[in-house]
């Protein structure tokens, strides 16, 4: 039984990865860096948070970098061009809304950065229905570490053992899953072999959110 669940951001709310993609690549170029390419994107950035993906891009090109510079630079670059190549996954802000409506406790955990999820929880109109926001700023491990669901429980006041996790990644599925909390993945890349541990569903539709309902605590 469940008492609060709690929401990946990229990948479940919105289809932000291309946006994310395409605003590394121009601000790695910009200093003559190496690029990634869609293969090492999915296996060095996917779902973790820019300051540990890029901390391994450079170990591996054996290059040393000011983060912070180019980190400022990312994130400058996304919040300019977020019209432009963020979308919203219409059934996971669907979810969400139904949850809170149905007085579901929600806590967005996000490895993006604050601003970035605050950005996006106002265009989506989705800030009220999230009691508590967990961001790559806000934590010093990210995902796959359990810290940030780990917090993301705390700050709603409950055990993560009591929480459910929504998540698109893999890296997000062993962090929900080191901090205790029951998982349902949403395969937006319809590659299921990569979920090892879990059968994911390819939709967030009305037979999750009665999976979810069954589950609740009663108050």
């Amino acid at each position: 039984m469940i008492s609060a669940v709690m929401f990946d951001m990229d990948g479940v709310l919105v289809d932000s990865e291309p946006a994310h993609f395409a605003v590394t690549v121009d601000a790695l170029a910009a200093q003559g860096l190496p690029v990634p390419d869609d293969h090492d994107w999915e296996r060095v950035f996917l779902g973790r948070p820019d300051v540990d993906g890029f901390a391994e891009w450079f170990l591996e090109h054996r290059i040393s970098v000011d983060l912070d510079v180019l980190m400022a630079d990312k994130l400058g670059r996304f919040m300019t061009r977020f019209a432009e190549l963020v979308t919203p996954f219409n059934d996971g802000q669907w979810l969400a809304r139904a949850l809170f409506k149905r007085g579901v406790r929600l806590a967005l955990v996000t490895g993006a950065r604050r601003a970035e999820a605050d950005m996006i929880l106002r265009s989506s109109r989705l800030s009220d229905a999230f009691e508590a926001t967990i961001s790559a700023d806000d934590v010093t491990r990210g995902k796959p570490d359990p810290e940030p669901y780990l917090m993301g429980a705390a700050a709603l006041g409950v055990s993560a053992r009591d929480c459910l996790v929504i998540e698109d990644a893999v890296v997000g599925l062993r962090a929900a899953e080191a901090a205790g909390a029951s998982v349902i993945v949403v395969d937006r890349l319809h590659r299921p072999e990569r979920f090892v541990s879990t059968q994911p569903v390819t939709r967030l539709d009305a037979a999750v959110l009665r999976d979810i309902l069954a589950r609740r605590q009663p108050d």
